[in-house]
C-alpha cells in the first residue's frame, strides 16, 4: 500500500444525504492537503480526512459559511473509491463508487463502521448543497442565487451570517470611499476597508474599483489562486448585475497565463520593468520640452512661421506619446512596482496634455478593458441616437451616415479639445462615463485635476501670448492638438472599430455573457504591423493590442515576445487571431467599417 499526501477534490454522491458533491478530478485540480490517499492492491483507494490538518486549514481563513460547512464535514470522514474485483455495486455514477464512513483515529486497525444515524443524515443533507459553492466560488452570481434559493427552509440557520447576506448593486455602490470600501468578485461581496492601506498595488486602484463589480480586473491583475485570500473579508452575495458578467476563466486563458508565467520565469525578466522603457520616457519628455521651448524662445524659430509650425507638429506628436507610453503604462500599473510612480507618471498627462488622468482611468481601465465593444458598457463606443457616426450594429440608421467614412475621420482632430471639456462634465456634472460611475475624488486627485488644467492653460496659452500674437498662438495650438488627436484616434480606431472584430452583447434578461472574457478580447481586437519596430514604438506597442488587452499589467516592452505565445495558444484552441500586415491595412479596415455601417449594409446582410 502506498500513500500520497494530497489529491484533487472528489466528485460523487454522499451516501448519507444522497446529494452530489464536488466536481470531476479532470476539471478540478484543487489540492486538499488534509485528505490522504491509500492505494490498495485490489484497485480500491481510501481517502482519509486528517482532523489536525483540517483545523490548520480552517484557521487560515475563509468566510463564515465556508468555515461552518468545512467544520461540519471535517469529522474524520473516509471516502472509498474504485470498484473492487468481483464486486458489482449499483451507484448513480458508473465509476467511481463512493462510500462515506467515520474513521476511528484511536484504533486505525479496526474495521470502520458506517455512521448513518438519522441526525447525521439530516445534518449532511442540510449542508451538502453548500459544498459546491464553498469549494467552487467562481460560479456566476445567478447560479449561486439559484443554489441558495433551492435550499430547504428547514436547513436555514436561525441567524443569517454576514457572509450569507444578500446585497444589491445599489447598496454596493454606496460603499465607494476609503472609510467604507466594498467590491464584488464573482458574485461575492467583500469589505476591503481594513485592507486598503495594505494593498500591494496601492490605494488608488481600490478606490477606483470601490462600490462595483471588479471581477475582470481582479482576475487580470492577480493569479487566480489569490482569490483564497479574500474569504475573511466576505460579507455577502450580490443579487443583481449592473454590467455584463462573464463565465469563469476558460482553459484557453488559464493555459495562456501559465505559458506567459513560464516565459518570464525561464527568461528571468521582470514583467513590469525594462531599462529601454525608461529610455523611451526620457526621449518623450525631452522632445516635448525641446519642441515647446523652440516654438517660443528660440529667436531663429520664432522669426519663421514654418519653423514654428514644424515645432508645433513635433510637440503634438510627443503629446500623443505621453498618452501612449507613461500615461498608458501608469493607468495599468504596468511599469515598476511602485504605486507612487504610477501617480506621478499619470499626473504628467494632466499637466502637459491638459487631460485628466482620473477620467482616463475610469473610461479605459474600468470601462473599455473589461467590456470591450459591448454597447452600453464600453465608454469608448458610447454613441447617441442619432449620433455623428454609426459604428455599432445596434445603432439605428439615419441617412446622414451615408458618407460618414469621409467626414468622421476629419472630426477625430477635435479629440483633445473634446476630452478636456468632457473631463469637467464627467466628474462634476454627470458623475459617470456611460455606465461607469465616478467615485468621490480624493484630495490628491482633485489637486492634480485642477492644478493640471491651470498649468496647461498657463504654459500653452498665457506664456506664448507674452512673445507671440494671439492669432499665431492659436494656429500653433491647433496644429499641435490636431496632430496629437489624429495620432491617438486613428491608433485606437484601427484596433477595435474595424470590419472583422465582433460586437458581443449579454443576455438582455440576466446580463450574462455567453463568451468568456479572454476569448472575447481576442475576437474584439485587431493587431497590425507586428514586424515593424517603428509602429511598435510610435503606438506604444498597441500594434499588439490583443496582447495588451489580455495582459495590460505587463510592460509594453514585452509585447512582441508575448504576441508569439498568444498566437500559438489561440491556434491550439481554434481562436482566430486578427492581425494586419501594415498600419495602413488596419486603417483601411476602419474606414471600410464606417462605410458598411454608414450605408446600412450590415442590416441588409442580417435580413
Amino acid at each position: 500500500m502506498t500513500r500520497s499526501s494530497s489529491r484533487p477534490c472528489l466528485r460523487g454522491r454522499c451516501k448519507l444525504s444522497g446529494i452530489a458533491l464536488g466536481r470531476p478530478w479532470a476539471t478540478c485540480g484543487r489540492e486538499q492537503p488534509w485528505i490522504t490517499t491509500d492505494h490498495h492492491q485490489d484497485g480500491g483507494r481510501r481517502d482519509t480526512v486528517d482532523n489536525d490538518e483540517v483545523d490548520d486549514a480552517l484557521s487560515r481563513g475563509g468566510d463564515a459559511e465556508s468555515r461552518d460547512v468545512r467544520a461540519a464535514v471535517k469529522s474524520s470522514l473516509t471516502v472509498e473509491t474504485g470498484s473492487r474485483r468481483g464486486q458489482t455495486t449499483p451507484s448513480p455514477l458508473p465509476s467511481p463508487l463512493f462510500r462515506i464512513r467515520r474513521s476511528n483515529s484511536k484504533r486505525p486497525d479496526r474495521a470502520r463502521r458506517t455512521r448513518n444515524s438519522p441526525p447525521r443524515r439530516a445534518q449532511l443533507a442540510a449542508l451538502a448543497p453548500r459544498l459546491h459553492a464553498v469549494h467552487y466560488p467562481l460560479q456566476p452570481p445567478a447560479t449561486m442565487a439559484a443554489t441558495t434559493a433551492a435550499e430547504p427552509a428547514s436547513a436555514a440557520p436561525q441567524q443569517t451570517s454576514k457572509a450569507t447576506r444578500m446585497i444589491a448593486t445599489a447598496e454596493l455602490a454606496q460603499h465607494n470611499t476609503p472609510t467604507s470600501l466594498w467590491v464584488a468578485i464573482r458574485g461575492h461581496v467583500y469589505d476591503l476597508t481594513d485592507f486598503v492601506a495594505r494593498h500591494p498595488g496601492g490605494t488608488d486602484v481600490l478606490l477606483f474599483v470601490a462600490g462595483r463589480d471588479a471581477t475582470q480586473l481582479f482576475e487580470i491583475y492577480h493569479p487566480l489562486k489569490t482569490r483564497n485570500m479574500l474569504h475573511k473579508y466576505a460579507i455577502g452575495t450580490l443579487t443583481d448585475n449592473e454590467l455584463p458578467v462573464f463565465p469563469p476563466p476558460s482553459p484557453f486563458f488559464v493555459e495562456l497565463k501559465d505559458r506567459v508565467d513560464a516565459y518570464f520565469k525561464s527568461s528571468g525578466q521582470d514583467p513590469k520593468y525594462s531599462v529601454w522603457t525608461w529610455g523611451r520616457y526620457a526621449v518623450i519628455y525631452g522632445m516635448w520640452f525641446a519642441a515647446y521651448y523652440a516654438q517660443f524662445y528660440v529667436p531663429w524659430v520664432v522669426d519663421r512661421l514654418w519653423a514654428q509650425v514644424a515645432c508645433a507638429a513635433v510637440l503634438g506628436f510627443f503629446c500623443a506619446q505621453i498618452g501612449l507610453h507613461p500615461l498608458h503604462d501608469a493607468s495599468h500599473c504596468a511599469m515598476t512596482h511602485a504605486p507612487w510612480m504610477w501617480q506621478v507618471l499619470g499626473a504628467t498627462h494632466d499637466f502637459l496634455n491638459g487631460c485628466s488622468y482620473v477620467v482616463w482611468t475610469y473610461q479605459h481601465l474600468l470601462g473599455h478593458h473589461p467590456y470591450t465593444n459591448i454597447a452600453g458598457a464600453d465608454p469608448d463606443i458610447l454613441t447617441g441616437d442619432p449620433d455623428v457616426r454609426r459604428i455599432k450594429p445596434s445603432q439605428r440608421y439615419f441617412s446622414h451616415y451615408n458618407y460618414q467614412q469621409w467626414f468622421v475621420p476629419v472630426l477625430y482632430g477635435v479629440l483633445g479639445i473634446k476630452t478636456r471639456i468632457q473631463d469637467v462634465s464627467i466628474i462634476y456634472v454627470l458623475k459617470s462615463n456611460d455606465k461607469i460611475r465616478i467615485n468621490p475624488m480624493t484630495v490628491w486627485h482633485t489637486a492634480v485635476f485642477w492644478l493640471g488644467k491651470a498649468f496647461f492653460v498657463w504654459h500653452r496659452i498665457y506664456l506664448p501670448l507674452q512673445v507671440c500674437s494671439w492669432d499665431r498662438v492659436l494656429i500653433l495650438f491647433l496644429i499641435a492638438d490636431l496632430v496629437a488627436s489624429y495620432w491617438l484616434a486613428l491608433t485606437f480606431q484601427a484596433n477595435h472599430v474595424v470590419v472583422e472584430t465582433e460586437w458581443p452583447q449579454p443576455n438582455p434578461k440576466t446580463n450574462e455573457m455567453s463568451i468568456d472574457w479572454a476569448t472575447m478580447q481576442v475576437k474584439t481586437t485587431q493587431d497590425y504591423a507586428h514586424l515593424d519596430p517603428f509602429w511598435t514604438v510610435a503606438t506604444g506597442a498597441l500594434n499588439y493590442q490583443t496582447v495588451h488587452h489580455l495582459f495590460p499589467n505587463i510592460s509594453q516592452f514585452h509585447y512582441p515576445a508575448l504576441g508569439e505565445i498568444t498566437k500559438q495558444v489561440c491556434k491550439e484552441h481554434g481562436i482566430k487571431y486578427l492581425v494586419k500586415d501594415t498600419f495602413w491595412e488596419a486603417l483601411g479596415s476602419h474606414l471600410g467599417h464606417l462605410r458598411i455601417l454608414g450605408l446600412g449594409l450590415d442590416m441588409k446582410k442580417a435580413e
